[in-house]
């Protein structure tokens, strides 16, 4: 990725790309897929956002352990709703 490029243009792409991703699933789902397949393309449309932009979000241009932290915790949370 060209690290000239303003932050602004790449959210843009990305906003574009998520919202033709998301548009297509969730045809996909009406037409009968699997609702999961919503949640997955919403984690890996965010998993890109993430990767793509990474080196303007942090200094050294990676994330620490905790950032997988939130998606393991997510069946213990899930557990816990009552």
């Amino acid at each position: 990725m060209n690290n000239n490029s303003p932050l602004q243009t790449d959210l843009l792409r990305w906003s574009e790309g998520n919202a033709a991703a998301m548009t297509a699933i969730t045809l996909a789902a009406v037409a009968g897929l699997p609702l999961g397949l919503l949640s997955l393309c919403g984690f890996m449309s965010f998993s890109v956002l993430l990767y793509r932009c990474r080196q303007r979000w942090t200094p050294s241009g990676r994330f620490g352990p905790a950032t997988p932290s939130p998606p393991c915790a997510w069946p213990a949370l899930w557990s816990c709703r009552g």
